[in-house]
């Protein structure tokens, strides 16, 4: 629900935008400075986000204004390029400022900014996640329709996607999918190199190096299959892609045509999902058991293997025959059936599986339907304690990660304060010792009028006796009269007052002018 702005509130919104304007763009600035006055504009735009009023969002023009300077897309600090394209990516989520050609610098800063991160951050996008959500948006896409030749952009903003995926979070990749398949659907006229790109990711090599990498190029892939299978598309491997999905689909069918038996639904169904649902597919825990484990019985026709008696899927037999050697039989004691114990054993191995890829972050968005598997399989007999505990191992470990991950924020944000706080001490610091300097001045110029003021006391007290005086007498004292305006004048110059007391200056000449012309 918007949070409506008084009047007032929006008019402090336009001066602290305005200032905020001038600060990054007509003074020099650190980078710490920058950082600060970018950081006050996420402020800013955060509150015009929720207040959606007319009035505050004419408030933001400076501020759109400035975000587009040269000098800020450009910056070299990558920290400074973060908080300008998060800041953007605000600003359109309100409104849509930006022609054509501003909007293809914004990608240009953005294609920059995942390289950099690259190859400082090891490949992590966390703190580009806000970019990545706008990218992926319908109205970006709009925005976006119009800009002409950004196919180098595009073919490095894959490249990029497709070398880091790995090293990031399920919710990034997904992200990352989101971005690129509506690119290749939207693209009117399509970069044959993004089919290389794509198709060189599925080769089966990079599914065991890079698996994360090698499972977003073949959604992508999937997603625009229609897209891409065109006759004006000379790749071949992308037939050979097609071609490997019809197969494995074949493949599955004629699986599906042999297996066992199963019992009712109802009897299988946990928490609305078949107990045999398969959580993830591939991983590296196939390759690395088939090296240590000996040799299983298989049957090649129906793709399925017997490990002790339990005839199970042959991607799951390594894993099942690595459990019995560390834990023995864990469905000895079970009270179902034997296609039942192998159902369930099915499952134990998904599971297992899943851990062993290690992405607690996709782990962890199952462990529901985790815990629910684990506690159907304990009560039927299944010894699954062990696995119980790596369960717990990964909730602790998560656990310390979202405390990590809170700490470097911290860090983080008391660094980028802590720049601005040393700016403001030195600046407060240098208005102080000015100021300490005016205080000085001030103090002279005080005696020296207590020295102006006792002298015209004198003179004024010796007035009133002149009329008393001969006239030659009268000449004598007007000339003292006029050396003591002299020398008044004198100090007053020494000491730099005549600028803030020409008044009484003019005064003391029209004095002596007074005196010389009576005495003429």
């Amino acid at each position: 629900m918007a949070t409506r702005l008084s009047q007032s509130s929006v008019k402090q919104l336009a001066v602290e935008a305005m200032d905020a304007r001038n600060k990054l763009l007509q003074t020099p600035s650190s980078t710490a400075e920058i950082i600060n006055n970018l950081l006050l504009m996420e402020q800013i735009l955060y509150m015009v986000q929720q207040s959606q009023s007319r009035s505050a969002i004419k408030a933001l023009d400076p501020i759109i204004e400035a975000l587009m300077a040269k000098e800020l897309l450009s910056h070299p600090d990558m920290d400074i390029n973060i908080l300008v394209a998060c800041c953007i990516c605000d600003v359109l989520k309100i409104i849509s400022p930006y022609n054509h050609e501003q909007m293809k610098e914004f990608f240009q800063l953005v294609v920059v900014t995942f390289e950099k991160l690259s190859s400082t951050s090891g490949g992590c996008y966390t703190k580009m996640m806000k970019v990545l959500e706008t990218l992926s948006s319908v109205k970006f896409k709009e925005l976006m329709s119009g800009c002409l030749q950004l196919d180098g952009l595009i073919v490095r903003l894959f490249k990029q996607f497709l070398t880091v995926a790995d090293s990031n979070s399920s919710a990034v990749v997904s992200e990352m999918e989101k971005i690129m398949t509506m690119i290749v659907a939207e693209s009117k006229e399509f970069p044959h190199e993004l089919v290389g790109l794509l198709t060189t990711r599925v080769n089966e090599d990079n599914q065991i190096v890079s698996p994360v990498c090698w499972e977003l190029g073949e959604k992508v892939l999937k997603n625009c299959a229609a897209r891409l299978n065109k006759p004006h598309l000379p790749d071949m491997s992308l037939r050979r892609f097609q071609h490997s999905k019809s197969e494995k689909k074949h493949e599955k069918i004629k699986l599906s045509s042999i297996d066992p038996p199963m019992p009712s639904e109802s009897v299988i169904k946990w928490n609305g999902k078949r107990m045999r649902s398969i959580l993830v597919r591939g991983g590296k825990m196939g390759q690395q058991v088939r090296e240590t484990v000996p040799e299983i019985v298989s049957s090649p026709q129906s793709g399925r293997i017997s490990v002790q008696g339990y005839t199970v899927k042959d991607i799951n037999a390594p894993i099942l025959e690595s459990i019995f050697k560390k834990h023995g039989d864990i469905a000895a004691k079970c009270v179902f059936t034997d296609s039942m114990r192998t159902s369930l054993l099915e499952v134990v191995c998904e599971i297992v599986r899943l851990i062993e890829t290690n992405d607690v972050t996709n782990i962890i968005s199952k462990m529901e339907e985790i815990t629910s598997q684990v506690r159907v399989a304990e009560a039927s007999e299944i010894n699954v304690s062990w696995l119980q505990v790596h369960l717990e191992t990964i909730l602790k470990r998560n656990e310390a990660q979202k405390k990590k991950t809170l700490l470097v924020e911290m860090k983080t944000n008391t660094m980028l304060v802590k720049r601005a706080a040393r700016t403001d001490l030195k600046e407060r610091y240098a208005k102080l010792v000015a100021a300490q300097i005016q205080f000085e001045e001030a103090k002279r110029c005080l005696k020296v009028l207590d020295s102006v003021e006792k002298k015209l006391s004198n003179d004024l007290s010796e007035f009133k006796a002149e009329k008393n005086f001969s006239n030659v007498d009268g000449v004598t004292i007007l000339l003292q009269k006029r050396l003591i305006g002299s020398n008044l004048l004198q100090s007053l110059i020494d000491y730099k007052l005549m600028a803030r007391f020409s008044c009484l200056s003019d005064m003391l000449f029209k004095i002596q002018a007074s005196d010389i012309g009576g005495f003429g």
